[in-house]
């Protein structure tokens, strides 16, 4: 599933806002279940770049895609990690007032 992420960028003279195009493929842990292979850390792939609604992804170079990777799996990252504590929050306030959330559920 394609996403997209906004950041500001050196571009030639300046700085300039541009969209992301990318797609983020999560990490594997590996084979468990007696079938061995690696584990893959997670990554991003970028599609393209947009700048003033003109494609420039061929314009940027290798280090400047590589940095919007590396910027994006961070974000990707802490999103995982909010969505992680939201979800354990949500499961120390079930365990601290049942008959309250038990109510809720009716």
């Amino acid at each position: 599933m394609s996403k997209k992420y906004q950041t500001t960028i050196e571009l030639r003279g300046g700085e300039g806002l541009v969209v992301v195009e990318y797609t983020a493929h999560k990490a594997d842990p590996g084979g468990k279940d007696g079938r061995e292979y690696p584990p893959e850390p997670a990554w991003v792939e970028i599609e393209a770049v947009t700048y003033g609604g003109c494609t420039i992804t061929d314009e940027l170079s290798d280090i400047q895609i590589a940095a919007l990777a590396e910027e994006i799996e961070v974000a990707e990252d802490d999103e995982r990690i909010a969505c992680e504590q939201d979800h354990w929050d949500n499961v120390r306030k079930d365990a601290r007032y049942p008959e309250f959330w038990e109510g809720l559920e009716r």
